[in-house]
């Protein structure tokens, strides 16, 4: 389902340029415009084609700031609106070192972007040791020490793709499409299914801090994506939730 939240104040109106971020995933694009450092529209959508007139709205933009990780076609509908509005585009890459953060990978270019900025972003608002976890079609988890030293992370199936693939070889299952933010024994197949999956991964991510915790004082667990909110809460007290931490990272890189 696509979102969409405006502030109806564009460079026409006072001056200021409009920037957008713009984080393609692999199931939907997530924008945010943001005018003298302040959010004047966001939303998510299938392409970045359904947001333009939503932009557009906004005034005409002097810079996007892209991540992307989803095939070529995604990608190119924000090329083709950057040149729409003869706008600059600045487009993000894993290296090896940016934003005080060393990348862990032997070939950094591999590692997807979207981990390598919500590194950067976590790392900018925290200065510390801190598990990052990204959680959408598949949840991402990375590790970072107290130097900024990525330790590398993990790549599992996020919650719907997990239901899907059980449910794919169970044939006489039927359940709905909401996920329900509990972890008790399920009373029903639906719950034994919704609550055994968000179990796991909260399981997983409190397993991998407990880990890090014996290295690092005051590791801090940072949570994002679009299912990071069922993740909480979780048993450490050093967790947080950002919404938006790949287009914050994409903010510190290109400032």
């Amino acid at each position: 389902m696509a979102y969409c939240n405006l502030s109806a104040v564009g460079k026409s109106a006072c001056g200021v340029a409009v920037i957008v971020d713009v984080d393609v995933g692999n199931s939907r694009v997530k924008w945010r415009a943001t005018q003298n450092n302040q959010i004047r529209g966001q939303g998510a959508h299938g392409t970045f084609g359904e947001a333009v007139s939503a932009i557009s709205a906004l005034g005409t933009p002097e810079r996007i700031r892209l991540s992307s990780v989803a095939n070529d076609n995604l990608a190119h509908d924000v090329e083709a609106a950057a040149r729409r509005w003869g706008c600059d585009l600045q487009v993000a890459h894993t290296t090896k070192n940016a934003g005080g953060v060393t990348c862990g990978y032997e070939h950094p270019e591999s590692m997807g972007v979207d981990r390598w900025l919500a590194l950067i972003a976590a790392w900018q608002q925290y200065q510390c040791a801190c598990v990052v976890v990204d959680a959408g079609s598949a949840v991402t988890i990375d590790v970072l020490d107290s130097r900024g030293q990525h330790r590398g992370g993990y790549i599992v199936p996020g919650m719907v793709m997990m239901r899907n693939s059980l449910l794919g070889g169970t044939a006489k299952i039927r359940v709905s499409d909401e996920i329900r933010r509990d972890i008790t024994p399920g009373l029903s197949t639906q719950e034994a299914i919704d609550h055994g999956m968000l179990f796991m991964l909260r399981a997983f991510v409190d397993v991998v801090h407990e880990e890090l915790s014996v290295r690092e004082v005051n590791a801090k667990i940072i949570v994002t994506g679009g299912d990071g909110e069922l993740l909480l809460p979780l048993k450490s007290l050093e967790a947080a939730y950002h919404r938006d931490l790949v287009m914050d990272g994409l903010a510190v890189i290109f400032p």
